[in-house]
């Protein structure tokens, strides 16, 4: 980091459920203009979790971490899928209490069976993230996954949360008349059942021969 003031960031990289430290994570600083072309400083968190940056000027910062198997992570972020807040520095400030939290992320698996008992094959299981917006229970699409061979689904890669998966389902509806008509039908054994049901399922209308 070009040594452009007397300012000084040092922090902490954490697990936020287990609250242990996070080596090896890139914690990136952006913050106030550099020279053109500049890339933004990186550093690597310790064996304990810890990052420095020294040599700052005044002005507000953004910290940003990242690790594979992590939800990425920043500065003032307080929940998985909440944003982070800037760090303002004055001159010559040194700051020792930064500490950036980070969410494993999650996965979430099931099995999709029939009335049998018999696991469904290839059936597409959609997964929805709840959330509150404005007072109220949102649902959001966040991907589809096909059951396998035992009808199993799995989804990783996802942000803590509440989550709902779901099944489409489809729903024929027959008219009142046309009810009436079939068990009329079948209850007279007129036609057999199964034709009367290849009859009414081709929207053919029922009649006793």
């Amino acid at each position: 980091v070009p040594s452009t003031g007397s300012g000084l960031i040092l922090g902490r990289v954490v697990d936020a459920t287990s609250g242990r430290p996070v080596p090896d994570v890139t914690v990136t600083l952006t913050g106030p203009p550099r020279a053109p072309g500049a890339a933004p400083p990186q550093v690597l968190t310790s064996a304990d979790g810890y990052f420095l940056f020294a040599g700052l000027s005044r002005g507000g910062y953004q910290l940003a971490a990242s690790k594979g198997g992590y939800v990425p992570g920043a500065h003032g972020k307080l929940q998985p899928s909440g944003g982070g807040q800037t760090l303002d520095l004055a001159d010559a400030e040194r700051r020792t209490d930064v500490t950036i939290p980070m969410w494993r992320y999650a996965s979430i698996s099931g099995a999709v069976v029939d009335e049998a008992g018999e696991p469904l094959v290839g059936v597409p299981v959609r997964l929805l993230r709840r959330s509150i917006v404005g007072g109220a229970w949102h649902l959001t699409f966040v991907s589809t996954q096909a059951t396998d061979d035992r009808g199993i689904y799995r989804a990783a890669q996802l942000v803590p949360g509440d989550y709902v998966a779901a099944i489409a389902t489809t729903v024929a509806t027959v008219p009142t008349a046309g009810q009436d008509a079939y068990v009329e039908v079948i209850a007279t054994a007129s036609i057999s059942p199964y034709q009367a049901g290849m009859d009414a399922g081709s929207g053919s209308s029922l009649a006793t021969q």
